[in-house]
């Protein structure tokens, strides 16, 4: 499960299916990438992140990504604008 400000909840499969398709393009840069010290399946990054979408002006904000992944995909997918 992915939950964006920009798009909601929605399964991780149509989140990047949805994303690709409203995106003309994108530049990130990774900031920090953190490991949950407690459960190695946790994990957050920190990016800059410019995006040129569909229909609505250019943005560029600072994203915290909160995952979980599990048997090496994302399981789940928090997205936070900083």
């Amino acid at each position: 499960m992915v939950v964006s400000p920009t798009y909601g909840a929605m399964p991780v499969g149509k989140f990047y299916e949805t994303l690709f398709a409203d995106t003309l393009s994108a530049d990130v840069k990774v900031r920090s990438i953190y490991r949950a010290t407690c459960d190695a399946s946790r994990w957050i990054a920190h990016f800059d992140y410019r995006w040129a979408r569909r229909s609505v002006p250019e943005v560029a904000v600072q994203i915290i990504d909160l995952f979980e992944i599990q048997d090496g995909l994302i399981h789940e997918l928090r997205i936070v604008f900083a």
